[in-house]
């Protein structure tokens, strides 16, 4: 039996190790970064689900499907859940109870109770912190009964 001659110098062999050391670095970071993107879809769907299943038990006519709800919030409510009862919060809610003109004609309007349900589902499931803020906010509109 012969033993084979080693043709590779210590440095050549330097190189491959060193490479492949950080071939692997690369991909454990790959699967790390994935790891963590897919556990936060995982945390969207099942919030979105939620908010789906909340609206459908609140009467809702016509339902998002929950890919749509976590694309647009995903894990943490997105806009509808900073701050909402800033000012700037209000003013959004008030802009959807307006009657949709722009300029002059724009004008708030008595809106249908159901029109600010769908706002208080989202901050219930999203940010149940500021629901009590939110609801402060909606109890002081006046708004028409819905059928």
């Amino acid at each position: 039996m012969t033993v084979p001659v080693e043709t590779s110098t210590r440095r050549e062999r330097g190189w491959v190790y060193g490479v492949s050391i950080a071939v692997l670095a690369v991909l454990v970071l790959v699967a790390l970064l994935s790891f963590r993107s897919a556990r936060q879809e995982a945390e969207a769907q099942d919030k979105a689900q939620e908010l789906v299943d909340a609206m459908a038990a609140a009467g809702a006519e016509h339902l998002p499907s929950a890919d749509r709800v976590a694309a647009v919030l995903g894990t943490d409510g997105g806009v509808a859940c900073s701050d909402p009862a800033s000012a700037l919060g209000q003013a959004a809610i008030f802009a959807g109870l307006s009657n949709g003109a722009t300029g002059p004609g724009y004008r708030p309007t008595i809106a249908e109770s159901r029109a600010v349900q769908a706002e208080l589902l989202i901050v219930g499931v999203y940010c149940p912190e500021h629901l009590e803020d939110v609801q402060a906010i909606v109890d002081d509109l006046d708004l028409a009964e819905s059928d």
